[in-house]
């Protein structure tokens, strides 16, 4: 690594206060992981995919699931080890935790491609099965569990509580979970809890044909983890008053004060939290300013592969004067709208899944105007407050038109998918290419698509014919910098479309857009193949895929 610490910063969003004064204010605390130097040394990984073959994944998806799995078999390294677990009303193994030699990726693809599909759903027989099956860890050795399920569980144990708490017990033994979710009915709320119990990341795979990049993503991202079990503990000074964790991250209370789980922090990531304080400032002793120190923050993590823990303590700490001039720290202040935002959006979706478009789109308005105050906002700009207010936008073209429950529930877990919020929560943001992810998780997903023919996007937009070539393994079109194809447009919603490559053929995805996407001159569902010469329509421009 170039450095072997994480970074621990807390910057009150308010730099000033008046002596005896009392007030709510806002906190932010960023925690940045250590960059990987590009010649470091990757750990072996063992894994174990944990595959729901209820009925409801009979025929393409059950189909997709196992070449993703088998496509595993193929990328993992040599060093690595691989099992698979299906589930359904019990759990079976499918294929033992073996190294990846030539005859255990065989082993794997013959037991996967046997696959057949009935009966309910028993995400805890499926996760507690594959947890035998994995054997002690070595060294720097990475273990993972990555679950994908498709439905709700109606088998064992069932509620959110119980299964975050059985994969909290999985977590203790140094294992990270991840979860899938796949197709639009599945548990998200379930899948995420468990994600956020097992220091793991929660996906929404919104069709078959993305499952080998999402399985590839979950496992990649595992190589690159540099600090195991991040947290930050809370304890709040005489005179403040700790009000709430914004975004509400899982918490517990111990005799240290309140511990915020962060999960495993892969290379490079950034974490942010936002904290609400009640403050009661010290009375005058003078003239001449001062300090109040109003948090004791520390910030605890294991380099990867150490068993000891290593400790950062950081105060928020507010100057006190009698003509405190106003003054707002930037960054926090971004953070702060950021996440209040996020929390009335939150407001509005609950207020909209009832029904109630109306009093959804005021709350909606309200987060927007919460971030046009934020210092170098602009709609369509690169900051997280840029980004939050066009997700907002986006959000609230759909409100107008009235959606049923299954086109918005579809929208929310497509913009999840995507981490619309980047850094307004305590999620992490995805880093610099888009859908990407960590370096290793970029290189594998990559990796699924094998040998691309040369491809290319003739876009016509109005400023003119522009030509994009396909590259990735995922082309992006949406109205906002960060996708591949940037369409500045009013009806081009925020990412719009995508471009996919799997199994030696393109296909078309529309990104739940407000707008739709237009294949040939109809609205296109799932994923649709693409032909040389074939015109999709994203918001008025046309776009054109050749091959050569």
């Amino acid at each position: 690594m170039s450095e072997r610490h994480a970074r621990l910063e807390v910057r009150p969003v308010t730099l000033a206060l008046a002596p005896g004064s009392e007030q709510t204010e806002y906190v932010l605390l960023r925690v940045t992981a250590p960059e990987l130097a590009e010649d470091a040394a990757l750990p072996a990984l063992t894994a174990v995919l944990v595959l729901d073959v209820s009925g409801s994944m009979a025929g393409e998806p059950l189909r997709h699931v196992a070449a993703s799995s088998q496509k595993m078999a193929e990328l993992l390294h040599e060093g690595d080890r691989l099992g698979v677990v299906a589930f359904q009303r019990a759990a079976h193994t499918v294929a033992p935790v073996a190294a990846m030699s030539p005859e255990g990726r065989r082993a794997v693809k013959v037991s996967v491609g046997a696959l057949v599909a009935g009966g309910n759903t028993n995400i805890s027989a499926g996760l507690s099965h594959a947890a035998l099956l994995l054997p002690s860890a070595t060294g720097e050795e990475r273990q993972a569990l990555v679950l994908l399920s498709d439905g709700q569980p109606n088998e064992g144990t069932t509620s959110v509580e119980g299964l975050a708490e059985e994969v909290s017990r999985v977590r203790a033994r140094g294992v990270s979970v991840s979860t899938l979710g796949f197709g639009p009915g599945h548990a998200d709320k379930l899948l995420l809890a468990m994600a956020d119990a097992g220091g793991g990341r929660y996906a929404y795979v919104s069709d078959p044909t993305a499952a080998a990049v999402a399985f590839a993503r979950a496992l990649g991202a595992q190589r690159d983890v540099v600090c195991e079990g991040a947290r930050v503990v809370l304890s709040p000074c005489e005179g403040v008053e700790l009000l709430r964790v914004l975004g509400a991250p899982p918490t517990t209370l111990g005799a240290a004060g309140l511990s915020v789980a962060l999960g495993d922090l892969v290379s490079g990531d950034e974490r942010n939290l936002v904290l609400e304080l009640r403050v009661r400032a010290p009375a005058p002793t003078g003239d001449a300013p001062g300090a109040f120190r109003a948090l004791k923050v520390q910030g605890r993590w294991r380099p990867r592969g150490s068993t000891e823990e290593q400790v950062t303590e950081v105060d928020a700490v507010y100057t006190l004067t009698p003509h405190p001039d106003g003054a707002l720290d930037p960054v926090a202040q971004e953070a702060a709208a950021v996440a209040r935002a996020d929390e009335l959006r939150t407001e509005a979706r609950d207020l909209a899944d009832q029904g109630h478009f109306e009093r959804a789109l005021e709350r909606l308005k309200l987060a927007q105007a919460l971030l046009e105050v934020v210092p170098g906002f602009a709609p369509g700009g690169t900051s997280a407050a840029s980004d939050a207010w066009d997700t907002l936008k986006d959000e609230m073209d759909l409100l107008r038109k009235r959606p049923d429950a299954a086109r918005y529930r579809e929208y929310k877990l497509a913009a999840q998918d995507y981490l619309d919020f980047k850094q307004g929560s305590h999620r992490s943001k995805p880093p610099a290419g888009f859908g990407g992810g960590s370096r290793s998780a970029v290189l594998m997903a990559q990796g699924t698509a094998g040998a691309m023919p040369r491809a290319r996007l003739l876009v016509h937009d109005p400023a003119g014919m522009r030509e994009v070539p396909l590259t990735a393994v995922e082309t992006t079109v949406g109205r906002v910098p960060g996708n591949h194809v940037v369409l500045a447009l009013e009806g081009v919603s925020k990412h719009h479309a995508r471009v996919l490559f799997n199994n030696g053929r393109f296909f078309l995805a529309d990104l739940q857009s407000t707008n739709g996407t237009q294949l040939k001159g109809r609205a296109i569902q799932g994923a649709e193949p693409l032909a040389d010469g074939d015109r999709f329509d994203v918001g008025g421009v046309v776009i054109e895929f050749r091959l050569g």
